[in-house]
């Protein structure tokens, strides 16, 4: 996924109130980002505090799509078994919880 500059600053924004960034390292990596050329997702991914799921997370918010942590969450038979089998394995997705909108669908990251 490519940042696009103001992304990048709404991304810089979560995780700086969240306090998974100290202001003092978020500036590093935009520096960096800068001169080395390198992606600032991929500083973020690799040479920062904030975890896969920190910045996953902030991604979904600001799109404003709901975030939804495997590892805690509380999966239902009815609602896994929604989707045939041989779909789930082509997709990698997984229906995870009902919403008065429809059903939330977890799906891998993308990059």
């Amino acid at each position: 996924m490519e940042l696009t500059e103001e992304l990048g600053k709404q991304l810089g924004q979560y995780l700086l109130s969240r306090k998974k960034l100290t202001p003092a390292q978020w500036e590093e990596l935009l520096q960096r980002a800068a001169k080395d050329q390198r992606p600032l997702l991929d500083l973020l991914r690799h040479d920062s505090e904030a975890s896969g799921a920190d910045i996953s997370r902030a991604l979904a918010w600001i799109q404003g799509v709901p975030f939804v942590d495997l590892q805690e969450a509380e999966l239902s038979p009815e609602l896994v078994k929604l989707l045939d089998v041989a779909f789930v394995e082509k997709h990698q997705c997984l229906v995870v919880k009902k919403s008065n909108r429809g059903y939330v669908v977890a799906v891998p990251e993308l990059n």
